[in-house]
């Protein structure tokens, strides 16, 4: 017990930057001291770290490899706090020019545009939509991005689906529909789903085609 605290060896796994304790009402402080490695056991630790980027193996003949390798580095300074002055635990970044869109009246139409060109054109494509995706902070912008993409979808026949919600016969109760048959309530999901009938691929343990996937969930 002496060499191994444990009793053997254990090995943890994970971004220590980004998962951390949960504590329930705590301060800022109260979750640094509760991280693994400010425990008395953290000296019988041997830290191992990824120092390859495996993504960038299958982009090394792409024409702008050096670019990729240059703000995968950029990101991985981030990440260790080599970027930006660090104050309060909070740091300003400054972002570089080319990554900026700038000049738009619409940003969830420029990101997209930027995004995913000629989208009406290649849209069912499903390598060129694997390849790029748009990550927003809160779901309000998730939401936001889905119905754009869903409205250019002109061409092809969709259908609204709307929740359904039941609720206890009372007087006191008439108003409720109405206050949860909004566009989105809180963490439920939203009162209003469009779905565009399109084939896609769909991996659950097997690859097949969905079609009609605006009619059921799956034929």
């Amino acid at each position: 017990m002496t060499r191994n605290p444990l009793g053997k060896k254990i090995v943890f796994g994970g971004d220590f930057r980004q998962i951390l304790p949960v504590i329930p009402k705590g301060t800022r402080q109260d979750t640094v001291n509760a991280t693994i490695n400010l425990s008395y056991l953290w000296e019988h630790f041997t830290v191992l770290r990824l120092t390859e980027n495996m993504r960038l193996q299958s982009m090394v003949q792409a024409e702008n490899y050096n670019s990729l390798v240059e703000f995968a580095e950029w990101i991985d300074n981030i990440g260790d706090g080599n970027v930006g002055d660090e104050k309060d635990g909070c740091a300003k970044i400054v972002l570089p020019n080319d990554i900026i869109l700038k000049y738009f009246n619409d940003p969830i139409e420029v990101i997209v545009q930027s995004t995913y060109l000629d989208f009406n054109i290649i849209a069912n494509d499903p390598s060129y939509l694997q390849h790029r995706t748009i990550i927003a902070p809160t779901l309000d912008v998730i939401d936001a991005v889905n119905d754009y993409m869903t409205s250019k979808n002109v061409k092809e026949e969709s259908k609204t689906y709307l929740s359904s919600d039941n609720i206890c016969k009372s007087d006191s109760n008439v108003d409720v529909l109405s206050d949860l048959h909004v566009s989105s309530w809180g963490r439920s999901g939203n009162h209003q789903l469009r779905a565009v009938r399109q084939k896609c691929n769909s991996r659950a343990g097997v690859n097949r085609v969905v079609e009609n996937v605006y009619r059921f969930l799956q034929d």
